[in-house]
């Protein structure tokens, strides 16, 4: 039952949820009736230690349809008759951290069209894990067959979202001309398990002429 001041007739009724076991935030909204004839522009979403740091809404007719606010001062568009509908939630999840968690973003070489030959494999990895990244196991085949495995080693440790590259994990003897499909991935990174595989693999495609 909130109004502006000055807004007889108004009640707007909305809520801040805060769930302590998930760190889940909700902001969830009941029934409007908003009066004020001209439009304001609130600010709807979470802000972090810094203005940089922003989740936010931002719409120019539906809060329904709204988007990620790509500025930390987007803003919604309110008026009499357009405000957020009743039961309208926006949810906030917090990401899962992984402590141990590696990947390969990019085949750097060999790419695009290339003649036959011994040709060097390199790839960029990257640390998606909270644990700086000191050794990794990089897999590669060529075509479906296994390649003998790379030993990714890095003394000062890989910080997390930092990435290292181009490391050749191998050389491959392209004979036949033809397409070719590489697929590297990794394993074991700091020597255990990886918490999340979705994103170890990356497959790209060379034609041997």
């Amino acid at each position: 039952s909130y109004r502006r001041s000055g807004a007889a007739g108004e009640n707007m009724n909305f809520q801040i949820r805060l769930y302590e076991t998930t760190n889940v935030v909700e902001l969830a909204y009941g029934p409007f009736t908003a009066v004020y004839t001209g439009m304001t522009y609130p600010q709807v979403g979470l802000r972090g230690m810094s203005n940089s740091d922003f989740n936010n809404r931002t719409h120019t007719s539906d809060w329904y349809n709204s988007i990620s606010g790509v500025v930390n001062t987007a803003n919604m568009l309110f008026s009499s008759t357009i405000g957020p509908d009743s039961g309208l939630v926006f949810r906030y999840t917090p990401p899962v951290v992984y402590t141990f968690d590696a990947g390969i973003t990019t085949i750097s070489s060999p790419s695009g069209i290339n003649l036959p030959g011994i040709l060097p494999v390199s790839v960029m990895i990257k640390n998606f894990g909270s644990s700086p990244l000191t050794t990794a196991s990089i897999g590669w085949s060529v075509n479906g067959i296994a390649q003998t495995p790379y030993t990714y080693v890095n003394g000062s440790g890989l910080p997390k979202n930092a990435s290292d590259g181009p490391d050749t994990v191998g050389s491959y003897n392209y004979t036949t001309q033809r397409s070719y499909t590489k697929k590297t991935w990794t394993s074991n990174p700091n020597g255990n398990t990886d918490e999340n595989i979705s994103n170890d693999t990356t497959t790209a495609n060379i034609y041997i002429q």
